[in-house]
């Protein structure tokens, strides 16, 4: 679907998606959203641009942007405000966050406000040429930024795939020790893909 727009709608208690996308460009601004069990999701799109909306009460993520494989994905995420984010579905950290994306590349997520989530405000997992910059994270109980396997591509630097700007934390009142946390960076060994569970960069809070 090209040039979808939903404005100002309300989304409550859906025990799927408030907003379920597939295939779909366009933008989604002004939207308020309370009790989903994932707010906003959006699985194959292309330059989607999610701005200015009011999440609430997610159950298991909040925005959640994935690919059916890893590719060009560029949905814009910004400007939006994220409050409590559960994982009702347990798991260890692929629910409870702000914002996800999974193998999708070339994401922007900017000036959003998240706050309290069960896992990570933000989390990328295989995916690349990540840009977040300026968003207002507190009260995450894994980390504020959780990047893990951002390519699989030997000799890439890091800070050429994912770039932090400007992220202001509030960590310390839950006991993490994590403001940045960095897991699974590519590495080969003889030719095989080797996928150790190993942080690169910790920063302390």
């Amino acid at each position: 679907l090209d040039r979808l727009v939903i404005i100002d709608c309300q989304f409550w208690r859906s025990d799927r998606s408030g907003i379920d996308l597939l295939r779909s460009a366009g933008r989604l601004e002004s939207n308020d959203f309370w009790d989903c069990r994932v707010s906003i999701s959006s699985n194959d799109g292309v330059g989607l641009v999610v701005e200015r909306n009011y999440l609430r009460e997610s159950k298991d993520n909040g925005i959640y942007i994935t690919r059916s494989s890893q590719n060009f994905d560029a949905t814009i995420v910004r400007d939006n405000k994220v409050y409590t984010v559960n994982n009702a579905s347990g798991g260890s950290g692929q629910f409870g966050n702000g914002v996800v994306a999974f193998l999708a590349n070339n994401v922007i997520v900017s000036n959003n406000q998240i706050i309290n989530c069960n896992y990570s405000a933000i989390r990328s997992n295989a995916s690349s040429n990540i840009l977040i910059e300026g968003n207002e994270l507190m009260s995450a109980r894994e980390c504020a930024i959780f990047v893990e396997a951002p390519d699989d591509v030997v000799g890439l630097r890091l800070d050429d795939l994912v770039e932090f700007g400007r992220c202001r934390s509030d960590l310390r009142q839950l006991g993490a020790v994590r403001n940045r946390a960095i897991l699974n960076p590519s590495q080969r060994v003889d030719g095989q893909q080797q996928v150790g569970a190993f942080f690169i960069q910790i920063v302390e809070s």
